[in-house]
């Protein structure tokens, strides 16, 4: 068993104990589902990886403010599965939110705004 997929059950294993409890802190699930999605994503499982992501956006959008930086790793893992997929406009749209979030919430020479400026101009390149 890899890494990756051990790590997969054991966050899968958190996911299903914290949906029992109900006292628990709802702003633990966008993380668990963004890394149930990342550990997808390492093993190839694109479908699976989006699928996650995409409830670990909706979860956050009923816990965090809109601008919270979290939510710029979701459209970055978002984005990486489109940009895998081929599909650089949809990759573009979610890049773009994430650099909106990060250049609002962080100082201008943080390390990870080059990043996400750099995920843009490959899926941007890609389209020519």
């Amino acid at each position: 068993m890899s890494n990756f997929s051990l790590a997969l059950e054991m966050f899968e294993k958190t996911l299903e104990i914290n949906l029992k409890l109900s006292f628990c802190d709802q702003t633990q699930f966008p993380v668990l589902y963004n890394n149930i999605g990342q550990m997808h994503f390492h093993l190839e499982h694109f479908r699976l990886a989006l699928e996650n992501y995409n409830k670990a956006l909706d979860s956050a959008l009923k816990t965090l403010r809109k601008d919270h930086m979290y939510f710029a790793q979701i459209y970055d893992n978002i984005g990486l599965i489109y940009k895998a997929a081929g599909d650089q406009v949809t990759a573009i749209e979610y890049f773009e939110k994430s650099f909106a979030i990060q250049s609002t919430n962080l100082p201008s020479n943080h390390p990870s705004i080059p990043i996400v400026r750099n995920m843009l101009d490959k899926a941007r390149k890609a389209l020519k």
